[in-house]
């Protein structure tokens, strides 16, 4: 028959770590954990570099969106500009070509 194993209190804890752990002393912990604070300021200060960098390209790339949309508004500008243009160009090229034909059957 299995017996629930009862819980170990927090006094029952700390006897038992003190025993594995003897030979730390509070001056050790506080080592550690200061090592652990320059270690997480040190990953802090690469985060603030890493985000300004990125805002940087942010920025950049807002720029280039912008100069992409005014590209694309002067683009369909010009070709708006150039379809009367082409369309007059196929009137003399199609009377160009009847003139042609009328000629060679004038030489036939």
């Amino acid at each position: 028959m299995i017996t629930p194993t009862s819980k170990r209190t927090r006094s029952e804890c700390s006897a038992s770590t003190s025993t594995i752990y003897p030979e730390k002393s509070y001056a050790d912990v506080l080592d550690s954990i200061d090592k652990k604070l320059t270690s997480l300021d040190a990953r802090l200060a690469l985060v603030e570099v890493l985000h300004r960098e990125f805002q940087v390209l942010r920025e950049s790339l807002e720029f280039i969106q912008e100069q992409l949309a005014s590209l694309t508004a002067k683009n369909q500008t010009l070709r708006d500009s150039m379809k009367p243009l082409t369309d007059g160009m196929m009137k003399p090229s199609g009377e160009n070509k009847k003139m042609k034909e009328t000629i060679l059957d004038i030489q036939d």
